[in-house]
């Protein structure tokens, strides 16, 4: 199982994402250059859809990658005590994401984009609170075998009683 990373000047590396999200990073972050303290990677989609790995660092990689799937390299900057309204309208405001009340921008570290990838617009994901589930209940005993589950004994009413009689006193000893 491989991906594809591309970054850079068109450059394409191939990753094993069998492993944690910390070690796929880590391993991408060093083998493309970019080891710099303080600078925070992602990685998004070729649509532009950005998979916030970074929330998952302890997870494995491959619950969030696509076997033999491109992605592009992108940079997370750090969040701005800003809303949307304050920013003014520029190329670099479609990268921006509002989040947590913050606003997040992504830059993609792939040059040209635009030009190589022409449907490519950075946007985040914003995740919606899942319904809770409940277990379900456990199935209705079967009446296949008399109104007894599998592995329980028939109760006390339905149990036969074997034919006693009296003891004498000396049928006791």
């Amino acid at each position: 199982m491989f991906i594809k990373i591309r970054y850079g000047n068109d450059e394409l590396i191939l990753c094993n994402p069998q492993c944690s999200v910390n070690n796929l990073l880590d391993s991408i972050t060093t083998r493309c250059g970019m080891k710099c303290f303080g600078r925070i990677l992602d990685l998004s989609d070729e649509t532009g859809l950005v998979l916030r790995l970074n929330d998952h660092r302890e997870e494995y990689a491959d619950l969030y990658l696509k076997n033999h799937s491109t992605y592009i390299l992108v940079e997370k900057q750090e969040p701005l005590n800003t809303t949307e309204e304050d920013i003014p309208l520029s190329p670099l405001s479609d990268h921006h994401a509002l989040q947590d009340g913050y606003l997040t921008g992504y830059i993609p570290l792939l040059q040209n984009c635009s030009t190589l990838l022409p449907k490519f617009k950075l946007r985040v994901a914003i995740e919606t609170a899942s319904p809770l589930r409940h277990p379900k209940s456990p199935r209705p005993a079967s009446k296949a075998n008399g109104g007894h589950g599998p592995n329980k004994s028939p109760s006390r009413k339905t149990r036969r009683t074997k034919d006693t009689k009296t003891k004498t006193p000396k049928e006791s000893r």
